[in-house]
Formats: C-alpha cells, sequence, structure tokens
C-alpha cells in the first residue's frame, strides 16, 4: 500500500507542505509507504495541445512529465496539495494537469486509484481548488479513478498563519481521509 503525496507549493516549509505531510504521516501510522515530492523540483512545460501524445504517446517536450506521471502511476493513493492563488491552483500544478488530461485521452491510467486533493488559502475559497486538486482537473471520475475526499483549510477562519500542524480541528479532519484511504487502500489492494 503505496501512497504519494505532491505538494505544489513554491513554499516548501508552508502551510501546504505541513498539511501533506501531516496526512502522510497519518498514513505511515497506518501502515503506508510514503513519498512526498515537490513539483517545484520538476520541470514540466504547459502544454501546446498539440495533440502528438494522443495519437503516438510522445510528447514534443523533454522534461519531467513523463517520470513524473510514471511515478504517479506507481502508487495506490494519490493526495494532491496547492495552495490557493487567488481562484487557480498553482501554476506548476495546473502544467501537470493539462498534460496528463492531454495525455491520458480515451485511456484508463488511473483506474484502482485513490486521489485526494488539499487546498490552503488565506480565506475561506479552497474548495474548488481543493476538488480541482483530488479530480486532477476532471480527469479523474468514475471510470478513471476514485476521489476519496477534500480538505480545504482557512488560514484566518480555521487557524492562525503558520499554526495549521497545531489545530485540532485539522487534524481530525486529516485523520477521518486518511482512515478512508487507508481502510480503501487495505480492501482493494
Amino acid at each position: 500500500m503505496k501512497v504519494l503525496g505532491i505538494n505544489s507549493s513554491p513554499n516548501l516549509n508552508g502551510s501546504t507542505a505541513k498539511i501533506i505531510d501531516m496526512f502522510l504521516n497519518r498514513c505511515i501510522e497506518k501502515g503506508a509507504e510514503t513519498e512526498r515530492i515537490d513539483l517545484q523540483d520538476y520541470m514540466i512545460e504547459n502544454c501546446e495541445n498539440c495533440l502528438n501524445c494522443t495519437n503516438n504517446e510522445e510528447c514534443i517536450y523533454n522534461d519531467d512529465f513523463l517520470q513524473l506521471k510514471a511515478k504517479m502511476l506507481n502508487y495506490d493513493g494519490i493526495i494532491i496539495a496547492s495552495p490557493y492563488f487567488s481562484g487557480k491552483a498553482s501554476e506548476n500544478l495546473e502544467a501537470l494537469v493539462e498534460r496528463l488530461v492531454t495525455s491520458s485521452q480515451n485511456r484508463k491510467y488511473f483506474t484502482n486509484k485513490y486521489f485526494v486533493g488539499l487546498s490552503v488559502s488565506l480565506n475561506d475559497s479552497a474548495d474548488e481548488v481543493a476538488k480541482y486538486c483530488a479530480s486532477l482537473g476532471g480527469l479523474i471520475n468514475n471510470n478513471n479513478g476514485t476521489i476519496l475526499g477534500t480538505l480545504s483549510v482557512s488560514r484566518i477562519s480555521d487557524c492562525g498563519i503558520g499554526e495549521v500542524d497545531e489545530d485540532e480541528k485539522i487534524k481530525d479532519k486529516i485523520d477521518q481521509i486518511a482512515n478512508k484511504l487507508i481502510k480503501n487502500l487495505l480492501i482493494n489492494n
């Protein structure tokens, strides 16, 4: 049972990174093998929508996308976290999602994989970004993977700035979703 955490925040020690680490630590406690990757360590070009990858599965870019996609396919559970940036996910996550959506047309790469989306914002508007993370921009649906939950955290109403890892409500929410993920991984693997 393997769980991958994808942190798309450029701040490797910020609230988004803390939330994903809390989630991964909970999975470790339940017996999962985990890994966290930081998208800023990968070079992923924006999709040109040339559709070359859908015709012969070769992308025009020689970047880290195929390496990252292969890594994702090697895990049973995938947790994707992004800060909320003016109503959107981080740019590097959007680039990854666009490439995944284009290269996955008519293919079910994520069948039997479980997804969780996490988002952190200064205000109360991170729900849509958390849903975007969990669904990989709509790529994950009933025929191509299972969304097990989302968590959006407001650093103003839920906890103080920089204190996400000390908030008991957030810990409880993470625990609930992590338990659901591990339960599904144990049943289906």
